[in-house]
Protein backbone atom coordinates (compact mmCIF):
# COMPACT_ATOMS: atom_id res chain seq x y z
CA UNK A 1 0.00 0.00 0.00
CA UNK A 2 1.81 3.33 -0.72
CA UNK A 3 1.33 6.59 1.28
CA UNK A 4 -1.25 7.95 -1.26
CA UNK A 5 -3.37 4.65 -0.14
CA UNK A 6 -2.31 5.09 3.21
CA UNK A 7 -3.81 8.95 3.68
CA UNK A 8 -6.63 8.39 1.60
CA UNK A 9 -7.53 5.05 3.69
CA UNK A 10 -7.22 7.71 6.67
CA UNK A 11 -9.35 10.05 5.72
CA UNK A 12 -12.36 8.07 4.53
CA UNK A 13 -11.86 6.92 8.31
CA UNK A 14 -12.31 10.09 9.74
CA UNK A 15 -14.90 11.04 7.22
CA UNK A 16 -17.15 7.91 8.39
CA UNK A 17 -16.57 8.92 12.10
CA UNK A 18 -17.51 12.49 11.94
CA UNK A 19 -20.42 11.12 10.24
CA UNK A 20 -21.10 8.75 12.81
CA UNK A 21 -20.33 11.72 15.30
CA UNK A 22 -22.37 13.93 13.65
CA UNK A 23 -25.34 11.69 13.46
CA UNK A 24 -25.31 11.23 17.07
CA UNK A 25 -24.65 14.69 18.18
CA UNK A 26 -27.90 15.51 16.05
CA UNK A 27 -30.49 12.97 17.52
CA UNK A 28 -31.10 15.38 20.42
CA UNK A 29 -31.55 18.22 18.37
CA UNK A 30 -33.85 16.51 16.07
CA UNK A 31 -36.04 15.00 18.34
CA UNK A 32 -36.60 18.70 19.90
CA UNK A 33 -38.30 19.61 16.67
CA UNK A 34 -41.11 16.68 17.48
CA UNK A 35 -42.35 18.96 20.44
CA UNK A 36 -45.67 20.97 20.19
CA UNK A 37 -44.78 24.24 21.72
CA UNK A 38 -47.57 26.35 23.66
CA UNK A 39 -50.46 24.10 23.10
CA UNK A 40 -53.32 26.21 25.23
CA UNK A 41 -55.59 24.08 27.18
CA UNK A 42 -58.99 25.72 27.67
CA UNK A 43 -61.05 23.81 30.14
CA UNK A 44 -64.29 25.29 31.02
CA UNK A 45 -66.45 23.86 33.80
CA UNK A 46 -70.20 23.90 32.08
CA UNK A 47 -71.92 21.30 34.80
CA UNK A 48 -73.42 22.61 38.50
CA UNK A 49 -70.79 20.73 39.95
CA UNK A 50 -68.07 21.47 41.71
CA UNK A 51 -64.96 19.39 39.70
CA UNK A 52 -61.11 18.70 40.47
CA UNK A 53 -59.44 17.99 37.95
CA UNK A 54 -56.10 15.94 38.42
CA UNK A 55 -54.77 14.67 35.01
CA UNK A 56 -54.20 15.61 31.45
CA UNK A 57 -53.01 13.47 28.73
CA UNK A 58 -53.06 13.44 25.64
CA UNK A 59 -52.93 10.87 22.50
CA UNK A 60 -49.69 10.04 20.57
CA UNK A 61 -51.55 8.12 17.57
CA UNK A 62 -48.14 7.15 15.88
CA UNK A 63 -47.18 5.04 18.93
CA UNK A 64 -50.90 4.19 19.53
CA UNK A 65 -50.49 5.43 23.44
CA UNK A 66 -51.57 8.32 25.81
CA UNK A 67 -49.03 10.21 27.12
CA UNK A 68 -49.52 12.17 30.03
CA UNK A 69 -49.21 16.31 31.48
CA UNK A 70 -49.22 16.14 34.93
CA UNK A 71 -50.59 18.70 36.98
CA UNK A 72 -51.59 20.01 40.52
CA UNK A 73 -54.88 19.28 41.35
CA UNK A 74 -57.37 22.55 40.14
CA UNK A 75 -60.73 22.95 42.31
CA UNK A 76 -63.14 24.27 39.35
CA UNK A 77 -66.25 25.83 40.78
CA UNK A 78 -69.37 25.48 38.50
CA UNK A 79 -68.98 27.83 35.48
CA UNK A 80 -64.95 28.31 36.17
CA UNK A 81 -62.45 28.19 33.80
CA UNK A 82 -58.97 26.54 33.33
CA UNK A 83 -56.49 27.86 31.17
CA UNK A 84 -52.88 25.72 30.68
CA UNK A 85 -50.26 26.13 28.40
CA UNK A 86 -48.13 22.92 27.87
CA UNK A 87 -45.24 21.62 25.55
CA UNK A 88 -46.54 18.43 23.91
CA UNK A 89 -43.66 16.31 23.31
CA UNK A 90 -43.76 13.32 19.75
CA UNK A 91 -46.72 15.14 18.30
CA UNK A 92 -45.92 18.08 16.66
CA UNK A 93 -47.36 18.16 13.34
CA UNK A 94 -49.38 14.54 13.80
CA UNK A 95 -52.88 14.25 15.07
CA UNK A 96 -54.03 14.31 18.82
CA UNK A 97 -56.43 14.70 21.31
CA UNK A 98 -55.93 16.36 25.19
CA UNK A 99 -58.21 14.19 27.65
CA UNK A 100 -58.76 15.99 31.30
CA UNK A 101 -59.61 13.44 33.87
CA UNK A 102 -61.58 14.54 36.78
CA UNK A 103 -63.04 13.63 40.14
CA UNK A 104 -66.53 15.05 41.41
CA UNK A 105 -67.89 16.03 44.90
CA UNK A 106 -70.15 13.52 46.76
CA UNK A 107 -72.89 14.09 49.10
CA UNK A 108 -71.29 13.91 51.79
CA UNK A 109 -68.64 16.59 50.86
CA UNK A 110 -65.75 14.26 50.11
CA UNK A 111 -64.39 13.63 46.63
CA UNK A 112 -65.30 10.64 45.09
CA UNK A 113 -61.69 9.37 44.76
CA UNK A 114 -62.66 6.15 44.17
CA UNK A 115 -64.37 7.04 40.66
CA UNK A 116 -63.34 9.30 37.70
CA UNK A 117 -64.74 11.07 34.83
CA UNK A 118 -63.03 12.82 31.75
CA UNK A 119 -63.49 14.24 28.66
CA UNK A 120 -61.70 13.96 25.24
CA UNK A 121 -61.16 17.53 23.02
CA UNK A 122 -62.11 16.66 19.70
CA UNK A 123 -58.93 15.43 17.55
CA UNK A 124 -56.85 17.62 15.07
CA UNK A 125 -53.14 18.37 14.03
CA UNK A 126 -51.12 19.67 16.64
CA UNK A 127 -48.88 23.02 15.58
CA UNK A 128 -47.29 25.14 17.37
CA UNK A 129 -49.41 27.60 19.87
CA UNK A 130 -52.56 25.37 18.69
CA UNK A 131 -55.57 25.94 21.05
CA UNK A 132 -57.64 22.86 22.67
CA UNK A 133 -60.75 23.38 24.24
CA UNK A 134 -63.25 21.02 26.48
CA UNK A 135 -66.18 21.42 28.31
CA UNK A 136 -67.11 19.60 31.61
CA UNK A 137 -71.01 19.27 31.27
CA UNK A 138 -71.32 16.33 34.14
Amino acid sequence: MNTFSKISLCAAAALVSAACLSFSVSTPAEAAFNICKNVKLHVDNKSSKTVRLFDIDYYDYAKRKWRSEPIRDFIMQPGAKFRRTHNLEKVNRTETKIRVKYRTLKSNGRWNNAQYWYYDSPKKVCRNGSKFKINIWQ
